[in-house]
């Protein structure tokens, strides 16, 4: 109930639904997020709920009804250049998140790149002393091979 009530009060604001704003702005929802997210428009979030701030100048800086008095050909004019407005700053909007995440890209490739490094030489630590501890036991094998080749005197008393 408690959660019911917070979502009224926030709507008697000025606040609406996302899919009312939608309605409102006559705008597409990736629009309306973009918006949000440069922050053009205001929203809050109550529980797992977004509401959209819109009052009188939201309306008239996004809808070409308030714009009756123009005649048709410049409504149309105007929808146009607001459409195309809108659409490039969708481009922008869009433009400026690939580059940021090509900037994060070229990051993790280059932490990548140094743990692969960093891998490599581990490798080439370990095959090193793989290769050492190797040669280590095939001497001691080697060795003892060799000593028990001699008989017991020999051993004793180091003869060949």
């Amino acid at each position: 109930m408690l959660q019911v009530e917070r979502q009224i009060q926030i709507v008697d604001e000025n606040y609406y639904s996302v899919n009312e704003a939608l309605e409102i702005l006559n705008i597409s929802r990736a629009t309306l997020y973009a918006k949000i997210n440069t922050n053009e428009l205001l929203s809050k979030k109550v529980d797992k709920r977004r509401f959209v701030y819109i009052d009188e100048e939201v309306k008239l800086k996004y809808l070409s009804d308030y714009f009756d008095d123009c005649s048709t050909e410049q409504s149309n004019h105007t929808t146009e250049q607001t459409e195309d407005g809108r659409l490039l700053d969708e481009i922008e909007y869009f433009k400026s998140k690939t580059i940021a995440l090509e900037e994060e890209l070229a990051k993790v490739r280059m932490e990548r790149e140094k743990v692969i490094d960093q891998k490599e030489e581990a490798s080439k630590r370990h095959d090193t002393i793989v290769m050492q501890l190797s040669g280590t036991i095939n001497d001691a094998q080697f060795q003892l091979q060799e000593a028990r080749k001699l008989n017991f005197i020999q051993r004793i008393f180091n003869f060949f």
